[in-house]
């Protein structure tokens, strides 16, 4: 009987020990678990962190008018011809484009040399690359010398680059965009062409626009951050507004006049029967 007990309570030790170890076993998978699950979490929230800043760089900035403004500074500022395609656009503007395209981004960080007489050092390399951005991959054309009125670019062969005159420009457009219609793989936009003189200021120290000298439908190809010039043409809407204001005004003007060569003649005979 005393070694049935023993034996009982050897067996109820062994049985205690297992289920100590057990739970220590269970204790200890389930900590391993929680660290795994751990580690998952946080490769998986580096992972999306990574894309979304891969989305955000390949999508770029929000595109509202402001950011077209911006992109078209370059391609309105000398009043460019119209035209339906752009490869029937005039080379000079092309070129003329990528050119203050190229200034206009990089001037801001210095990273142009200068002549001995003053002039800004443009590599061809660069003005490549602008017109790539502004027109595709198809426009490749003849580098030599020109004049647009405003500036004369030297083209140096040898060095393959543009000599630049640093010189004010004030007969320039600026441009205003007031309406962004998307399509597919395409941006219609509305643009005012504000000139880039007489400029002024209101009592409140605004500062005051000049009017717009016209209004034009710019079409851009291409998809959110990546967009090239598709074709230039009369805004026909602002332009039907326009004849109809001149002709209400017109027409104004005609029944005034009527109205003071009425009273005249009621006057004149008026005077007459007295």
């Amino acid at each position: 009987m005393a070694e049935q007990n023993k034996l009982r309570s050897g067996q109820s030790r062994q049985r205690s020990r297992h289920r100590r170890k057990r739970n220590q076993t269970v204790a200890l998978g389930a900590g391993i678990l929680i660290f795994a699950v751990i580690g998952i979490c946080l490769v998986v929230f580096i992972i999306v962190k990574s894309a979304t800043g891969y989305v955000q760089d390949y999508v770029g900035p929000d595109e509202t008018a402001s950011y077209f403004e911006t992109y078209l500074e370059p391609v309105v500022m000398f009043d460019p011809d119209t035209f339906t395609d752009v490869s029937k656009a005039q080379e000079q503007w092309k070129v003329e484009t990528a050119i203050w395209a190229a200034l206009d981004e990089n001037e801001k960080n210095g990273i142009y040399a200068s002549t001995s007489d003053g002039r800004e050092i443009l590599p061809i390399k660069d003005v490549n690359s602008y017109l790539k951005k502004y027109f595709g991959g198809t426009v490749s054309p003849a580098y030599k010398s020109f004049s647009d009125g405003n500036f004369t670019y030297e083209f140096n062969k040898k060095e393959q680059c543009f000599y630049i005159p640093l010189t004010a420009v004030t007969n320039f457009y600026m441009p205003r965009v007031t309406n962004v219609s998307n399509g597919f793989n395409t941006v219609t936009l509305t643009v005012q062409y504000i000139p880039g003189e007489n400029w002024g200021q209101d009592s409140d120290g605004n500062v005051t626009q000049p009017t717009p000298d016209k209004t034009m439908t710019i079409v851009l190809s291409g998809s959110r951050g990546s967009y090239t010039v598709k074709s230039i043409s009369e805004d026909v809407d602002a332009e039907k507004s326009t004849s109809s204001q001149i002709l209400d005004s017109s027409g104004k003007n005609d029944n005034t006049e009527s109205s003071e060569t009425s009273s005249s003649s009621a006057s004149s005979s008026s005077s007459k029967k007295q």
